[in-house]
């Protein structure tokens, strides 16, 4: 009841819902979500995702993946293994880019999303989340690094002019 008294002041800016892309992608894409647990741990804290639509005239979209570290307690800055719960990690995929700080890209055809939720459902390992960077990734090592951080920046800045800014590079992972 609470939903759909504010619904008309809620915000939508970050809401899946709000994308360009097909009904079919949103579907997919809102699957991501239903990772928990162990399986969520695998994935690093930010990851900034962009997804190149079937209609060549619309923009590429931006998400964000974020991963929710759960912890038992955190008024202490020392010792987080102890604190952390594993087990009831999740993570959320919202549109746009949240943060200042991802550690890891990826870049997807909007025609691959079934796949590539097929592939982020299954991962297990840290193996399985390697292969899904092998395949979607953009690894600071790969020699189209840079023009793809060119692109997301621009397109940052496109969406966002007011918040956009300069992204911090220094976590990411190249795992």
């Amino acid at each position: 009841m609470l939903k759909k008294r504010v619904e008309n002041v809620t915000p939508t800016r970050y809401s899946l819902e709000s994308t360009q892309l097909s009904n079919e992608s949103k579907k997919s894409l809102r699957k991501i979500n239903d990772v928990r647990g162990e399986d969520a741990s695998i994935f690093p804290e930010l990851t900034f995702i962009m997804i190149e639509p079937e209609d060549a005239s619309l923009d590429p979209q931006l998400f964000t993946l974020i991963r929710n570290s759960a912890h038992k307690n955190i008024s202490s800055l020392f010792d987080e293994k102890a604190n952390r719960r594993y087990k009831r990690d999740t993570v959320t995929l919202v549109k746009g880019l949240l943060g200042s700080y991802p550690a890891a890209f990826w870049l997807i055809k909007e025609s691959e999303l079934p796949a590539l939720v097929d592939q982020v459902l299954k991962v297990k390992t840290n193996g399985d989340y390697e292969r899904l960077l092998d395949k979607y990734g953009v690894r600071r090592t790969n020699p189209s690094f840079w023009p793809f951080s060119d692109a997301l920046i621009k397109q940052y800045k496109h969406n966002y002019p007011i918040e956009s800014g300069i992204l911090d590079y220094n976590r990411i992972q190249n795992r």
